[in-house]
């Protein structure tokens, strides 16, 4: 449906007028049935096939205004939810907001809040944090206002909320809100209850995106034990959680542990969800990272590329997903020393970053830094200390001056001061590096123990001739 037809039947739901398309004035049945062969197929997971079926029923007409207007929205909602499970997030985010069309907050609240929702999940999806934290904000106080803060959908809708947040680089606020939805939630329904791990699972990623590694592998490793016990050992939510497992081995740089546990995963989620699901796509490009990192670049690179192609076909070329697995690609290039390739790569994935998610995204930040270092390795050290600079100021706004993203660019930054003679400044940066990660990460991390390394090499530098 074309955006001018959405507007339309918005304006004409407020009117309370009738609109046709098609025969349901004269055969209701006939559309309703087609409503209901989506339904069944979208329960067998035939998610094409429902969203194809969806979208016949509302060819056959759409009645607003009356009681079956609500066979219309069902439609919309149940199309978005089947090109949703397709990973095709821009359709599932027309589709929704088709059916917000039908709805008024002033003829029926909850009615226009579960729309919000629905596109503020979608709006997550696609990392389009800020727009999806408003949507679920505005969502949130209306069901909270009609039910109570301790209702289970009040907090449901609240954790993604906080998710949203936790995507815009607010760690601490996050963690502590999804401990405070987590006590409630284990008082109000069980410890065991399936939106308490959910919302413990989203906690282990919170700690583990502030660069607590340890920490979230510890609650990653609780929510699986239960996930096991409660959904299965091959539920898609506990393979969720040895995904979880696997990420925070490797941010503790234990790096043949989550290559076993990634591979581990990934044979059941091949098996049990096929091998384009979203969650083995995840898998997949999680093994080629912590490849990459254990020196294996050509098994690295080859997984990416593949990862590439099945993206671009499913999801399209600016999608968040494939935009991270071109950035994974090219520092698998630019560590087989083919800095000039990954220089372009990383290039072309910034205009998409830009444009889609912002300059000052995380993951925008992170392909720059990137960047940094591949204009140093290239003996650029005057456009990768410009660029770092730049960086380091957007990073230190966005996610605080030692959060361990951070303190990369601050470690990376002494290369090109270093080559450029600005001793100096470059022993300063080492100190930072050094001082922010034994708060942020410990002095027993192996990349604190780098910067260390890196400061103690600097203090030397320049003194007895050295």
């Amino acid at each position: 449906m074309n955006a001018a037809f959405r507007n339309f039947i918005g304006a004409a739901v407020g009117c309370g007028v009738f609109v046709s398309r098609g025969s349901w004035a004269a055969e209701p049945e006939v559309a309703r049935g087609a409503l209901a062969e989506a339904q069944a197929l979208f329960e067998g997971k035939e998610f094409a096939g429902a969203q194809a079926r969806a979208i016949a029923a509302l060819d056959l007409s759409i009645v607003v205004g009356t009681a079956e207007y609500r066979n219309a929205l069902a439609a919309f909602n149940l199309a978005g939810k089947a090109a949703q499970a397709q990973m095709h997030y821009g359709q599932a985010l027309e589709h929704f907001r088709s059916a917000a069309a039908l709805t008024a907050r002033e003829r029926d609240a909850g009615e226009w809040a579960a729309q919000q929702w629905k596109i503020g999940e979608i709006l997550g999806d696609l990392e389009r944090y800020g727009e999806a934290e408003t949507l679920l904000l505005s969502a949130l106080r209306v069901y909270a206002g009609a039910r109570g803060e301790e209702d289970p959908d009040v907090l449901r809708l609240r954790e993604k909320w906080i998710e949203a947040r936790d995507g815009q680089g607010q760690y601490a606020e996050a963690e502590a809100a999804y401990r405070e939805v987590l006590a409630i939630q284990e008082r109000v329904l069980a410890p065991q209850h399936p939106d308490c791990l959910t919302t413990r699972f989203a906690l282990g990623w919170a700690l583990h995106n502030a660069g607590r590694y340890v920490e979230a592998e510890a609650e990653h490793r609780a929510v699986l034990d239960l996930r096991g016990w409660v959904l299965g050992a091959e539920a898609e939510e506990t393979l969720q959680s040895r995904l979880g497992v696997a990420e925070a081995l490797d941010g503790q740089h234990r790096r043949t542990e989550a290559a076993a546990e990634f591979r581990a995963a990934l044979a059941i989620q091949e098996r049990v969800l096929g091998p384009e699901h979203r969650d083995t796509l995840s898998a997949r490009h999680g093994l080629a990272m912590v490849l990459d990192h254990l020196g294996e670049h050509a098994k690295a690179e080859a997984l990416n590329r593949d990862l590439v192609r099945i993206k671009e076909r499913r999801i399209g070329p600016a999608h968040p997903s494939i935009l991270a697995t071109r950035n994974n690609l090219a520092l698998t290039l630019e560590r087989q020393g083919r800095a000039g390739e990954a220089e372009e790569e990383y290039r072309a994935i910034l205009v998409l970053k830009d444009a889609e998610l912002g300059a000052d995204h995380p993951s925008t930040l992170i392909t720059r830094s990137n960047l940094e270092v591949v204009l140093n390795s290239q003996g650029k050290y005057k456009e990768a200390l410009k660029e770092g600079r730049a960086v380091l100021a957007a990073k230190e706004r966005v996610l605080g001056r030692n959060h361990p993203i951070t303190l990369i660019t601050v470690d990376n930054l002494t290369y090109p001061l270093e080559a450029l003679g600005r001793l100096a400044e470059a022993r300063q940066m080492a100190k930072w590096a050094y001082e922010g990660g034994l708060l942020s990460l410990g002095a027993d991390h192996p990349q604190e123990k780098r910067y260390e390394e890196r400061w103690n090499a600097l203090k030397l530098e320049g003194k007895d001739g050295k």
